[in-house]
């Protein structure tokens, strides 16, 4: 079974949201999303949303002051099973 998808496709990103929906919708997997665009936080947000309303989304920033690498969203499932 899978639990979670680490997507790592620059600009393809909402494509492969799309193509995973029923996926998502129904296995309630976590989802991690490398961010390119910081514009792209609040579009993937509200598709993950949609697809699961209890998702808990959070952001997180792996990089240093001087050389920033990238910005991470997550989407866990925020039912206990």
């Amino acid at each position: 079974d899978i639990s979670i998808i680490k997507i790592m496709a620059p600009g393809d990103e909402k494509e492969i949201l799309k193509a995973g929906k029923a996926l998502i919708e129904s296995d309630r997997l976590q989802i991690v999303i490398a961010l390119n665009e910081m514009a792209d936080i609040w579009e993937f947000a509200q598709i993950l949303k949609g697809y699961n309303p209890s998702y808990k989304l959070f952001l997180r920033y792996y990089g240093g002051n001087l050389f920033p690498n990238e910005y991470v969203l997550y989407a866990v499932n925020g039912k206990s099973e």
